[in-house]
């Protein structure tokens, strides 16, 4: 995922899937930098500040109906499934087993 590639501006008569994309884009993007910022600047204070700050996104789609949208649309842009979680590394702008990096290494 490129930051430039943001879907175009939506206005007051975006459809359905404009806003679906929008906010897909937007919590793909921040968690991917969340991710960069815990395992590669080793700064969880600052991951841990991003992924706090998208409660206001996550509450906009939760009370639209379209949360899970959003998920699995942000999941196009940026697979952040197992962010965070104990055993996976950030490598390559990608979230992977640290075995699979160690047995490339």
């Amino acid at each position: 995922m490129k930051f430039y590639d943001c879907p175009d501006p939506i206005g007051n008569n975006a459809t359905k899937e404009e806003v679906i994309d929008h906010l897909a884009f937007e919590l793909a993007r921040i968690q991917k930098m969340a991710d960069e910022w815990f395992y590669i600047r080793d700064n969880v204070d600052h991951s841990a500040w991003l992924i706090d700050n998208l409660g206001g996104l996550l509450n906009v789609a939760r009370n639209m109906g379209i949360l899970n949208e959003v998920y699995e649309r942000a999941y196009e842009y940026y697979d952040f499934r197992n962010s965070g979680r104990s055993g996976y590394t950030l490598k390559d702008g990608v979230i992977v087993k640290e075995e699979d990096v160690n047995a490339k290494n």
